[in-house]
C-alpha cells in the first residue's frame, strides 16, 4: 500500500525541522564557547509542532495551485474533468492530491504565479507566524496568558524576518518547483530557517 504524499511530505519536514535544532544547539554551543550539550526536549518540540503544521500546509499548496495553476493547459471544466477522472481511477502511486493536475511545462502564466505569491505572503505567512508562536508556547507548557503576550511581542519581529526571505522562496517554488516538490524544497531552506528562529527564541 502505497504511502500519501501528504504524509511523506509531514515525515520529511519534521525530520528537517528537528535536524535544523539540533544544528542550532551545535551553533549556539560553538559561540558561547561551551562543551556541547544534546538537549531533546526542544528537537521533540519542532518534531511534533511540525507533524502537526505540515499537512494544513500541503492543502494550502494543493489548493493555490489549483485555483491558480502554474501552467494551465485549458480551461477550469477541462482541469475539473481531468481531476473527476483521477479521482475515480484513485491511482495510490499519484504525488498529486486531489484537484490538482499533472501540469506538463508549457507557457507560464505570470499572474496566476503573482496571486499565488500574494496570497501566500499576505494570509499563509501571517497565518503559519502566528501558529508557530502559539504552537512552541503550549509545547513549552506556557500559560495561555503568555503564550498571548508572547504573539503580541514577538508577532512582527518574526513576520518581518519571514518577509526577508520567504517571498523570493515563493517565487521560485511557484515557478520552477514542481508542485509535488514544493513542500521537500520549502523543508530544506526551513533547515535554515529553524536554525535562526531556534536561537531567536531560546530552543537551544
Amino acid at each position: 500500500m502505497a504511502i500519501p504524499p501528504i504524509v511523506i511530505a509531514a515525515i520529511q519536514a519534521s525530520f528537517l525541522s528537528g535536524l535544523s535544532n539540533f544544528l542550532a544547539q551545535i551553533l549556539a554551543a560553538w559561540k558561547a564557547s561551551r562543551p556541547f550539550e544534546l538537549a531533546v526536549a526542544p528537537i521533540l518540540r519542532f518534531i511534533i509542532f511540525t507533524l502537526i503544521t505540515t499537512p494544513p500546509n500541503y492543502k494550502w499548496q494543493a489548493f493555490l495551485e489549483r485555483s491558480f495553476p502554474t501552467y494551465p493547459t485549458g480551461s477550469r471544466q477541462d482541469l475539473k474533468k481531468t481531476d473527476d477522472i483521477a479521482l475515480k481511477e484513485k491511482a495510490p502511486s499519484s504525488p498529486f492530491p486531489p484537484g490538482v493536475a499533472h501540469q506538463e511545462p508549457g507557457r507560464l502564466k505570470k499572474s496566476n504565479i503573482a496571486r499565488k505569491l500574494f496570497l501566500d505572503q499576505c494570509c499563509g505567512g501571517p497565518i503559519n507566524t502566528a501558529l508557530f508562536i502559539i504552537g512552541m508556547g503550549l509545547l513549552n507548557g506556557n500559560p495561555w496568558e503568555q503564550v498571548q503576550w508572547n504573539l503580541a511581542k514577538d508577532f512582527w519581529k518574526f513576520q518581518l524576518a519571514g518577509w526577508k526571505l520567504w517571498p523570493l522562496v515563493a517565487l521560485i517554488s511557484f515557478s520552477v518547483v514542481p508542485f509535488e516538490r514544493r513542500v521537500l524544497f520549502g523543508s530544506f531552506v526551513s533547515l535554515g530557517w529553524t536554525i535562526y528562529l531556534s536561537l531567536l527564541i531560546g530552543e537551544v
